[in-house]
């Protein structure tokens, strides 16, 4: 990479590129970068790609229908403004703002292809405060609109896209706190822009990650809660609209990425196990409920983006290490 940041966005562009942009290069300063670079598979190249209009981190980067990667809001500020970045032009250009500035926000692309955001903190994620309020975007219109709010304000939950076309959100905290931490779930409804309680995760947890099952359930995993970090994992069925515990991880972690691989199973990498943030990976095997060693990454890894390739390898990029990027390649277990 020309800039290796420390935390940053990633989305998989329609041809198979993957963007990264955004996030701290200097851990305790006030530098943010706007640049963009895109990352090229075949040749395992990286190119530098325009740069974001604003400095932006602890956001997400969605890729659009049309192929066109949205950047809503996120931190300084919290913003309110919104992105567009356009591949084919490498440039970055201004769109509607968010109804509600925020960040550390939770986003999905919907089926009929608007974006719900959800959640986060309009003030500061160190001041604790954390949002119910939703919005959705329309890609045609270029424009933001309230929809209706969760029952609980949620910061560091997961959103899942769910084969039905509703989305659920699970955990979190209610004010960015371990003693607030959140055990409920919901589940938004596009057609009505309506969300309804669904069963309760059995254990609470804030600083997780969840990934879509091949069978349509919701595999939770790690995070941490006022017992400490958790090693539990959990399935959420969507049929009957409860959880089941499944295999625990091999080692405890928060603030962890996982993914999704080609073959059904789940890549879980990097975390945190307090103060160091882990270089191990672990994957879920959804026909056995166990998780096996996936060998170590080159660096400790907090937060990553993990970006599911169309050769079915991962690209492993930032998460609190100056490393730039490491690829896991499922065939050869690491």
């Amino acid at each position: 990479m020309v800039e290796a940041p420390e935390a940053n966005a990633a989305a998989l562009l329609l041809d198979g590129r993957v963007v990264v942009m955004g996030g701290p290069t200097i851990r305790n300063g006030e530098r943010f970068p706007f640049l963009a670079e895109l990352y090229d598979p075949p040749t395992r190249s990286w190119a530098s790609t325009g740069s974001l209009l604003e400095p932006r981190q602890n956001f997400a980067a969605i890729t659009l229908v049309d192929g066109r990667v949205l950047v809503p809001g996120g931190y300084p500020g919290p913003l309110a403004s919104t992105e567009v970045y356009l591949a084919d032009a490498a440039t970055f250009s201004a769109t509607g703002n968010l109804v509600v500035a925020r960040d550390t926000y939770g986003a999905a692309r919907l089926a009929n292809g608007t974006v719900l955001i959800a959640g986060g903190t309009d003030t500061s994620v160190n001041e604790g405060h954390a949002l119910a309020a939703a919005e959705l975007y329309d890609p045609v219109t270029g424009s933001w609109t309230a929809t209706g709010s969760m029952a609980e304000a949620r910061i560091y939950f997961t959103v899942t896209l769910l084969n039905n076309g509703k989305v659920l959100v699970a955990g979190g905290s209610s004010k960015g706190t371990l003693g607030d931490t959140l055990a409920s779930a919901e589940l938004f409804d596009p057609v009505e822009g309506t969300w309804t309680a669904t069963g309760e995760m059995t254990v609470p947890r804030t600083g997780h990650d969840a990934a879509l099952l091949p069978d349509g359930r919701v595999l939770v995993v790690g995070g941490q809660n006022d017992d400490g970090i958790v090693a539990a994992a959990e399935v959420y069925d969507p049929a009957t609209g409860t959880w089941s515990t499944t295999g625990s991880l091999i080692e405890p972690r928060y603030d962890l990425t996982v993914v999704a691989l080609g073959d059904g199973k789940i890549l879980a990498v990097g975390g945190s196990a307090g103060h160091d943030a882990l270089p191990t990976a672990e994957v879920y095997d959804p026909n056995t409920g166990a998780w096996t060693s996936a060998g170590s990454m080159v660096a400790g890894r907090s937060s990553p983006t993990a970006t599911l390739l169309d050769d079915g390898t991962v690209l492993v990029v930032g998460g609190n290490s100056r490393i730039a990027a490491e690829i896991y390649d499922p065939v050869a277990g690491q």
